[in-house]
């Protein structure tokens, strides 16, 4: 078994600065000494007394990406307004619309946290919001629908509930 003087000397005196007897800092620095083969990848333990955090710092795990929430209403009869709450840490959002079949992506890298989608026909459409974070984790926010034309009054929900025309109401 080899020596290194040096490495003896440091880990020698090291232990002595951490509070080791003598006894132990002459073990920790034979075992610092020893000259280790870059193969062996083995961590060799020292004698070194080691001091805990003080206990006024306190470790707070990471905060959880939160799902945003959307709203939808009609601001018009041709446009949806939607607007969703802020996910804390999100880089943007990408705004979704489905329609006649098939999901749309109406926006990419979207920083703000409204949007109004204009130029709508008559029919039911369902927005979904997704929040990016880094490392590409994303959160879709829950479908939200809303049935727009000359009929409807932009009723949010997944069955839309027709309200009825003021010459039905008068009649009521």
């Amino acid at each position: 078994m080899a020596i290194n003087l040096l490495g003896f000397i440091l880990t020698r005196a090291v232990a002595q600065r951490r509070g080791a007897s003598d006894q132990d800092a002459n073990r920790a620095g034979l075992i610092g000494g020893i000259v280790k083969p870059p193969i062996l990848g083995v961590v060799l333990a020292t004698a070194a007394r080691v001091t805990p955090p003080p206990a006024s710092v306190a470790l707070i795990p990471p905060k959880a990406p939160s799902k945003p929430t959307l709203h939808v209403t009609a601001s018009a009869a041709t446009e949806a307004e939607l607007t969703w709450t802020r996910s804390e840490g999100a880089l943007n959002y990408e705004i979704r619309r489905h329609y006649d079949g098939e999901w749309k992506i109406l926006t990419l890298n979207y920083h703000d946290n409204e949007y109004k989608d204009t130029r709508l026909h008559p029919g039911h459409y369902q927005y979904q919001i997704e929040a990016k974070f880094p490392g590409g984790i994303a959160i879709s926010s829950e479908v939200v629908g809303i049935h727009m034309g000359p009929d409807y009054l932009g009723v949010a929900a997944a069955g839309a509930v027709p309200i009825p025309k003021v010459e039905e109401r008068e009649a009521l």
